[in-house]
């Protein structure tokens, strides 16, 4: 699957003419001034790319709050997301860099994902669900990543704070997280987690 545009001179031509971009840029949280410029589906790796765009003239904000930066340089980037039936799907993006006459270059905030983090904000959830049933390298190879970095998510979190995605998806408890933290070990999964109940 393949959209092509020019984002130097029409901005937010996928966004507005492919319903499937639009779709998954509120699944994902891709929010105006990103949008997605093309997805690929490669079935030899079975993975998803979601290739993420901008205008090039965007000015972007400060995490101080100065307006109005212009972009300074950018760094290539990718995120795991939540897999689509059995492909990974991953998000890219040159992310842009501002220089802030304030704070100096600083990487620009993007709506899906922590500062510093290689999984988007659901990804982290799908993670912590799944660690509170099976070891860790059990939830590494089940969802084809490295232990190590499994483990940094579990770190982030320690001490019960809350996942930032909650502030975004409004009241209630997250399933496994809130509502599941005091699960006993042996506890059935909960539907969806991904994992099978241990037998003696």
């Amino acid at each position: 699957m393949t959209q092509e545009t020019n984002p130097e001179t029409n901005p937010g031509t996928d966004q507005e003419s492919n319903p499937l971009f639009r779709h998954f840029e509120r699944l994902y949280w891709i929010e105006f001034p990103l949008f997605i410029r093309d997805m690929v589906f490669d079935d030899d790796e079975r993975k998803v790319l979601v290739f993420v765009d901008y205008n090039r003239k965007t000015t972007f904000p400060c995490s101080c709050g100065r307006q109005g930066l212009k972009i300074h340089d950018r760094i290539i980037r990718e995120w795991r997301a939540l897999d689509i039936g059995s492909y990974q799907t991953i998000i890219h993006l040159a992310v842009p860099r501002t220089k802030c006459p304030d704070c100096g270059v600083r990487q620009i905030k993007v709506g899906w994902s922590r500062e510093h983090s290689h999984f988007t904000y659901l990804m982290e959830e799908r993670i912590l669900l799944l660690t509170q049933y099976m070891p860790l390298s059990n939830v590494a190879r089940f969802l084809n990543v490295s232990e190590r970095r499994v483990r940094k998510v579990l770190e982030r979190f320690q001490g019960g704070a809350r996942p930032p995605s909650r502030e975004r998806a409004g009241p209630g408890p997250v399933p496994g997280i809130e509502a599941g933290a005091d699960a006993k070990a042996g506890d059935p999964p909960p539907k969806g987690a991904g994992g099978r109940r241990r037998k003696d």
